[in-house]
């Protein structure tokens, strides 16, 4: 009876309205992210303050243009330096395959040249994409393979702090917008197929980090 009466006895209600402010609410060290931050930022900008991570979305082409040749060191080697070993920072990616906002090819010419099926797409600059098959079982062995490479040159790195999946659709958030009804029945598309290409890519990743 005594523990009964005891679990009985609750807290009263407090309500507490804070006094309105203009300042920045400091939250430090809980993951607010800024996106595409520079590489010459000052200590005394307002963002270097409130910001923990530096996000970057980078293509494919970006560190993989040739079969075997991997440009990893080239591209993140400077972003780790700067934001983690001067800044005391995290960093965190996504690799795209694609992308309407990218200005080149965004999955590597020579993936195609390999026998990747694709399609024609216009970018929003107005130039002429090929986009992978993203179902397609030799498009998912190649950009595995990538993943796994990836894997072993990030995996355990000081200050990485998320790797986003960017393996499928537009902007790698599986959006399929300008892919045509015909475009997606003359490649096969189906939504098991489509589930099944996803769940390859999560596990490549799972193994991979």
């Amino acid at each position: 009876a005594p523990l009964l009466a005891q679990e009985a006895v609750m807290p009263g209600l407090v309500e507490f309205t804070p006094p309105t402010s203009d300042d920045i609410l400091f939250n430090p060290g809980m993951g607010l992210y800024l996106q595409y931050p520079p590489l010459d930022a000052k200590p005394d900008e307002w963002f270097m303050q409130v910001c923990d991570i530096a996000y970057y979305r980078l293509d494919w082409s970006d560190v993989n243009p040739e079969p075997g040749k991997y440009t990893f060191e080239e591209y993140f080697g400077p972003k780790f330096d700067f934001w983690v070993g001067q800044c005391h920072k995290r960093v965190a990616f996504r690799v795209m395959c694609e992308s309407m906002h990218s200005r080149g090819q965004v999955t590597p010419q020579w993936v195609f040249d390999q026998g990747v099926p694709g399609v024609k797409h216009l970018a929003l600059n107005g130039k002429e994409q090929t986009d992978p098959v993203f179902w397609d079982d030799r498009y998912l062995d190649v950009q595995c393979e990538f993943i796994r490479k990836l894997g072993e040159y990030l995996d355990g790195k000081p200050g990485l702090e998320f790797v986003d999946i960017g393996s499928i659709g537009e902007w790698g958030e599986m959006h399929l917008a300008r892919w045509t009804p015909q475009q997606l029945a003359e490649t096969g598309h189906t939504e098991a197929r489509y589930v099944a290409a996803y769940r390859r890519v999560i596990d490549a990743h799972v193994q991979a980090f």
